[in-house]
């Protein structure tokens, strides 16, 4: 459960709504499933033969949830992840410049 503050109305709005269990009265936590499965990469049988076929998948990365994700979006929402992301640019330019300085550790 995620909630930010909406300035214009002065309350605190879900992004992210609980999950509910099967019964509706208690929470549960989204969770997310991840696969991913390689193919063994095949040589060919001669180098100087060109291979015009389509190649077979070398990995195969599968993400599902069997939960749903309920996100809530209003337009004071969008501006307040807008502001958000650049502050955390700034704020990650700031900290670069910083580190760019040649400082002696004293003086």
């Amino acid at each position: 459960e995620v909630h930010y503050y909406n300035e214009m109305l002065g309350v605190w709005e879900p992004l992210l709504e609980p999950l509910e269990d099967q019964t509706g009265e208690n929470f549960q936590p989204w969770t997310l499933e991840l696969k991913m499965k390689k193919k063994p990469v095949n040589t060919p049988a001669s180098a100087d033969e060109v291979d015009y076929s389509i190649p077979d998948y070398k990995t195969v990365i599968v993400i599902c949830s069997k939960d749903k994700l309920n996100i809530t979006l209003s337009k004071c929402g969008l501006t307040m992840l807008s502001n958000l992301g650049t502050a955390f640019a700034e704020a990650a330019k700031q900290t670069a410049e910083c580190f760019q300085k040649d400082e002696a550790p004293f003086i």
